[in-house]
């Protein structure tokens, strides 16, 4: 028994990798307007980094505060 014969390849009319037809040219990316710039993501950063910072002190001194205490005892050895 053999395998069965397939047709060769033959490339689709959109061939994703085919040269773009001539006279065009790639636009240039374009941002959305309302994207935010740089200085308001950098704020908003060290809004985030100031709390984050806040809150894991807030935790240290609530662990210090409940964490039971425990004396260290040691026999010499």
């Amino acid at each position: 028994m053999t395998a069965p014969l397939t047709p060769p390849h033959q490339p689709g009319p959109h061939d994703p990798w085919q040269a773009p037809p001539s006279g065009s040219h790639l636009a240039p990316p374009v941002g959305d307007p309302e994207d935010p710039d740089t200085a308001t993501e950098l704020r908003q950063a060290a809004a985030v980094l100031v709390l984050v910072a806040l809150a894991g002190i807030a935790l240290g001194l609530l662990w210090l505060w409940l964490a039971p205490r425990v004396p260290l005892i040691s026999d010499d050895t």
